[in-house]
């Protein structure tokens, strides 16, 4: 089991991270983790890549992990968090709707 303890950094927001990134993907070399939105803020738990390396996520309180964050970089592998999707509601409120009464409609 690897133990991953930190976010290195997102690979949408940190361009050296993101040529890695590619550089790795084309070799085979990156895995990714599937985080479900509620597990997101856990400092610590289980899971397993999609090519089947375990790993320990034992993050420092208050992380948060989002879709693209580096948590483990060795010349051989990156692992990268894939936030799973999930369906939301869209409410639209009319623009007609008197001020008093928006909370009521919502």
């Amino acid at each position: 089991m690897i133990n991953a303890n930190k976010i290195l950094g997102n690979i949408k927001s940190d361009q050296s991270l993101r040529s890695k990134y590619q550089e790795m993907s084309k070799s085979g070399n990156v895995e990714n983790i599937s985080v479900a939105r509620v597990e997101s803020e856990r400092s610590r738990m289980r899971k397993v890549s999609d090519k089947g390396t375990e790993i320990a996520l034992i993050m420092p309180p208050g992380s948060c992990l989002n879709h693209g964050d580096v948590v483990l970089l060795t010349g051989e592998k990156m692992v990268v968090v894939q936030r799973e999707p999930e369906n939301v509601a869209l409410v639209t409120v009319r623009h007609n709707i008197p001020e008093d009464h928006i909370l009521e409609t919502a």
